[in-house]
């Protein structure tokens, strides 16, 4: 069975407990997707308190930063049953903020990385959102309580996929993509544009600065 956990600054983690977690030759296949990637990095995760058992175990896993995890959770479909609840649960994570994104409640923001500003989508957060956070802490699976703080684990979830969320919605030819904001980033206070940027370079971007920030290599993971 396929599993998941979200890592505070390093992304979502997959790993396989037992063999129920078999593919298809289908290249859509979501588990198809995550068991074709080396497994090369590991993951602990909490076990259930049982007397003389041990408290954590490591298994090998796939890490993958908050773009490819957005590509991923979303095309899981709500009745799989080769995935485990932890991963059900961010799958749920995940629609609920594409929702809140369809739905217009995003706001654009700039974020510090490595010594730039960077455009990026937030959340726009209302009495409705806040309810809605307040229920994923309270619904949290065991394993991912563990990691520490729910609260701000479901913050930083929101916080990372938002934005990659947004421009998987707005694609690469949609107006707000081609303004000098989103073609650029601020660096020492003055603004750059990246010559030759179209709406295609401009996602690139956002995708990269997601995966340095979370030291992560989509192509590694795939070799």
């Amino acid at each position: 069975m396929l599993h998941g956990l979200w890592s505070p600054g390093s992304g979502l983690k997959l790993w396989v407990d037992g063999h129920e977690g078999a593919g298809t030759d289908d290249p859509r296949d979501p588990v198809s997707a995550v068991l074709h990637r080396k497994f090369r990095h590991r993951v602990n995760v909490a076990m259930p308190p049982v007397p003389g058992g041990p408290l954590q175990s490591e298994y090998a896993a796939v890490a993958l930063a908050p773009p490819d995890a957005v590509d991923l959770l979303l095309r899981f479909k709500a009745d799989d049953q080769r995935i485990a609840g932890d991963l059900h649960f961010l799958v749920h994570v995940a629609r609920g903020i594409d929702r809140w994104v369809r739905a217009g409640r995003v706001v654009p923001a700039l974020t510090r990385a490595e010594g730039s500003w960077w455009p990026r989508w937030q959340l726009s957060v209302g009495e409705r959102q806040r309810a809605w956070i307040g229920e994923l802490v309270v619904a949290m699976p065991p394993v991912q309580r563990a990691v520490g703080s729910p609260r701000a684990t479901i913050e930083d979830i929101t916080n990372e996929l938002t934005d990659p969320i947004v421009r998987r919605a707005l694609g690469d030819s949609h107006p707000v993509v081609q303004t000098p904001l989103w073609q650029g980033r601020v660096v020492r206070g003055r603004f750059r544009r990246r010559v030759g940027t179209s709406g295609r370079g401009t996602r690139r971007m956002g995708v990269d600065v997601h995966r340095r920030r979370a030291g992560l290599g989509s192509a590694a993971d795939r070799a």
